[in-house]
C-alpha cells in the first residue's frame, strides 16, 4: 500500500504489531461525522466516499457534498486524532472494501507518543533554540498541548496559515511553505529606452513555481523597476489561468512553521500573514499549541523570537514578484530571439559545400 509505504520502518512494524483487518460491505458508513473517533484506516482494496453535511446560514438547509473517493492504497481517519476532535467528515463504502484499522490507544502510541519518563519529542524540543528560557515543563503538565505525528509525502499539513491554531516545528524531514497566487502573463514591451537586466530588476529572489502540469524555476524580483519612458501593456489574451503555487521556503529538522507570525502584543499588529500552506515531503513534525506558548512566554522569549524570524512577504508583494520573474522571462526570450535573428543576417550560412 502506497500509503503504509510512506510511513518509517519502525512505525511500519508497530503498525503490523496491532493493526487488525476489516471487510466492509458497500454502502456502508465507516466513519461519521461528528462522532467521536475510535479508529485509524488504511485502505487494501475497494473505494470510499468522503461526504460533509453543509448548513445553509440563509435557509437552514442541509446539504451533502462529496469532497473525495478515497482509492486502495490511501488512508484516512487520522484528523481526528490530531486535532482532539470529533469526526469531520463522512466516509462510505462505494465497492466491497478491505481495510486495515488501528485503535485509538495503538494510534496515540505509534505516531503521538514515546515510552519513558519524557517523550522524544519534549527532549527534542529543549534544544530548539526558539524554546530558550520557554517552560518546557509546562508540555509535560499538559500534554495534549504538544504532539506531534508522522505527515506523510505530498500531505497538506497547513491548508491555511491564519486559520492555523499551531506552532509547527520539523522533527525529521522537510516541509514547504506553499502560497497560492494568480497566474499571470508577461506584459508586452512597447517602445522606449534600451533595458538591461541591471536596470529591469534591482534585486533577485529565487522561487519555484509550481502548477498541476509542471514545475519551473523562476529567477527574477523586483522593488522597483525604473522605467522613464517605456511602460508595460497586458497581454492581449485574456482567457483565465490556472493558479500556481510558490515555493516560498524549505523546512529543515528545527525549523517552524508559525513562529514569525505571532502577535504578542499590540506593537506586533502589522506582522504580514500571506495566507500560506505547509505541505510535508515525508516529515515528522511537532505541533504546539499557540496559545500555550503565548501565555507562558516572557519578556525574553518574546525578543529572542522577534530577532531570530522575520515576517514573510505580504501577498501583494508575493504576487508583484511573480509578475515581474514573467515580465523579464519574456523580455529576454525576446531579446535573446532578435540578437539571433541580427547574426544571422550579418552572417549568413552558406549551403555550399567545398570540395
Amino acid at each position: 500500500m502506497e500509503s503504509f509505504a510512506e510511513y518509517p520502518v519502525n512505525m511500519q512494524e508497530k503498525i503490523c504489531k496491532c493493526a487488525f483487518y476489516q471487510k466492509i460491505p458497500p454502502k456502508r458508513v465507516v466513519i461519521r461525522q461528528g462522532q467521536v473517533a475510535d479508529s485509524f484506516y488504511f485502505i487494501i482494496s475497494g473505494q470510499a466516499m468522503v461526504t460533509v453535511l453543509d448548513e445553509d446560514k440563509r435557509t437552514g438547509d442541509v446539504k451533502n457534498r462529496i469532497l473525495a473517493v478515497l482509492k486502495d492504497g490511501t488512508c484516512f481517519g487520522e484528523l481526528a486524532f490530531l486535532y482532539n476532535t470529533t469526526r469531520t467528515a463522512t466516509v462510505t463504502s462505494l465497492t466491497t472494501m478491505e481495510l486495515i484499522s488501528i485503535g485509538r490507544d495503538d494510534f496515540y502510541d505509534i505516531f503521538m507518543s514515546n515510552r519513558g519518563q519524557e517523550p522524544e519529542h519534549i527532549q527534542f524540543l529543549r534544544n530548539c533554540q526558539f524554546t530558550k528560557d520557554w517552560p518546557i515543563q509546562v508540555l509535560l503538565q499538559n500534554p495534549t498541548s504538544c504532539v506531534f505525528h508522522y505527515y506523510k509525502r505530498n500531505q497538506v499539513i497547513v491548508p491555511d496559515s491564519t486559520k492555523n491554531e499551531y506552532i509547527f516545528v520539523v522533527k525529521s524531514g522537510t516541509c514547504q511553505v506553499m502560497k497560492k497566487l494568480d497566474n499571470v502573463k508577461p506584459r508586452k514591451l512597447l517602445q522606449g529606452r534600451a533595458i538591461s537586466k541591471e536596470n529591469f530588476l534591482t534585486d533577485t529572489y529565487k522561487a519555484k513555481v509550481n502548477t498541476r502540469l509542471r514545475r519551473e524555476s523562476i529567477d527574477s524580483s523586483e522593488k522597483h523597476i525604473p522605467w522613464s519612458v517605456t511602460h508595460l501593456n497586458e497581454a492581449s489574451n485574456k482567457d483565465k489561468l490556472e493558479p500556481v503555487f510558490l515555493q516560498v521556503q524549505t523546512l529543515k529538522p528545527g525549523d517552524t512553521f508559525g513562529l514569525n507570525i505571532l502577535k504578542f502584543d499590540e506593537t506586533d499588529v502589522n506582522v504580514p500573514n500571506p495566507h500560506l500552506s505547509l505541505v510535508s515531503n515525508g516529515s515528522e513534525v511537532l505541533m504546539l499549541k499557540k496559545d500555550t506558548f503565548l501565555r507562558h512566554s516572557n519578556d525574553k522569549v518574546k525578543e529572542n523570537i522577534r530577532h531570530m524570524f522575520q515576517p514573510f512577504a505580504s501577498t501583494k508583494e508575493m504576487q508583484r514578484k511573480l509578475q515581474t520573474a514573467a515580465d523579464w522571462k519574456y523580455f529576454k526570450a525576446k531579446q535573446m530571439k532578435e540578437l539571433y535573428d541580427n547574426l544571422k543576417k550579418s552572417r549568413p550560412i552558406s549551403t555550399k559545400l567545398k570540395i
